[in-house]
């Protein structure tokens, strides 16, 4: 349980405003991955020297405003013959209008998760799983929102300044 508790006497309780408690307005962020390169993946085909139709896939994991679990996924293009355990992409994946903050539910501890794949494409059968890792997000989504609450403020102090003291602080 988590509580906020104020108690005044009544004659004082007049002089005391209430303190606001509403949750915070939600931003829009863009979160932004480049893939470069992939190096050490393991050679999932068994013909063809050891080559791999190596694509990546990254997955973002999250609540959204309505605590629904949401799932957002992107791919790479394919390096078709990739040789030597190695890739190179120089790809983009952009996750638009991801709201912050984010709420963490209890059940929920991990989220936001993001996970990358590397996989060998196959033409006529399923996909091979090279490797995958989870990388915790959820504290570079802390820091984000609080960078951003810290400019805000930054910013309303600026908005209130003199034009005397905006020259001081100069």
């Amino acid at each position: 349980v988590e509580m906020w508790v104020e108690v005044f006497p009544m004659s004082d309780a007049s002089r005391h405003p209430f303190v606001d408690i509403s949750p915070p307005q939600t931003e829009l962020f863009e979160l932004r991955i480049v893939i470069w390169d992939a190096v050490n993946m393991v050679s999932m085909d068994t013909i063809g020297d050891g080559m791999n139709d190596l694509f990546i896939s990254a997955h973002l994991y999250y609540r959204d405003s309505q605590n629904r679990l949401q799932e957002t996924m992107h791919e790479t293009d394919i390096h078709w013959r990739a040789q030597g355990g190695k890739g190179s992409f120089n790809y983009r994946l952009i996750f638009p209008d991801i709201e912050l903050p984010m709420e963490d539910g209890a059940a929920d501890s991990d989220l936001p998760r993001f996970v990358l794949k590397a996989w060998d494409r196959d033409v006529l059968d399923s996909n091979d799983l090279i490797g995958s890792v989870d990388i915790n997000i959820r504290d570079m989504f802390r820091a984000g929102w609080k960078r951003l609450q810290e400019q805000q403020g930054r910013d309303e102090q600026i908005r209130t300044m003199s034009e005397e003291e905006l020259k001081q602080a100069i």
